[in-house]
């Protein structure tokens, strides 16, 4: 299997908003993340996680993606994300205090008062890189299985936590999504036998 290829992506809205003065401005807000960035918040943020009580012995104990702060957890990524590209492409420079910001506010209003938005946000800044992370280690011949399941299993918490409407779903990728599902059914099913 040959090597993903690292590409940087950067999530970019536009929002509106009055400011203090009264004058309307119109600003594009840009949104970069890298996996790594993303488990280093995750693991900084005790607003993240919590002690899963399922009724599954090999789950319960373990850490879970609260699913009662995920608004919370998302006004954090926005703050770590905003930022822009330097001139030369190579770094992300972050905005410092972003969510203080009235752009940002109007962001993070945004955000909160749309479920698409929040949606669309969670899949280009969180899900996309961390799905290419997963596949990242996959693709390392040297990972364990056990290091590669735990992190597909953290994908399925964001993806399901954070699930990206099916609507616009062609039937091939529904057959797609749903053989991926029933074979994780499968495994777990095998797994408890």
């Amino acid at each position: 299997m040959s090597q993903p290829v690292y590409e940087a992506s950067v999530y970019t809205r536009e929002v509106t908003y009055r400011n203090f003065a009264g004058e309307e401005q119109t600003v594009s807000v840009d949104f970069a993340l890298d996996p790594i960035e993303l488990l280093d918040l995750i693991a900084q943020s005790s607003s993240v996680t919590k002690v899963s009580k399922s009724k599954d012995p090999r789950k319960r104990g373990s850490e879970e993606i609260d699913d009662n702060k995920t608004f919370q957890f998302i006004r954090e990524i926005a703050e770590r994300a905003a930022g822009y590209p330097s001139a030369d492409g190579e770094r992300w420079l972050p905005i410092q205090n972003f969510c203080d910001t009235i752009a940002g506010k109007a962001f993070i209003t945004k955000l909160a008062s749309s479920d698409d938005d929040r949606k669309e946000f969670a899949e280009k800044v969180m899900l996309a890189p961390f799905r290419a992370f997963v596949e990242y280690a996959k693709a390392d011949p040297s990972n364990n299985k056990a290091e590669i399941d735990k992190f597909e299993t953290m994908l399925k918490q964001f993806e399901r936590i954070f699930a990206v409407s099916t609507a616009d779903e062609t039937l091939e990728a529904r057959r797609a999504r749903l053989a991926a599902e029933q074979a994780e059914l499968e495994k777990l099913m095998g797994e408890e036998a």
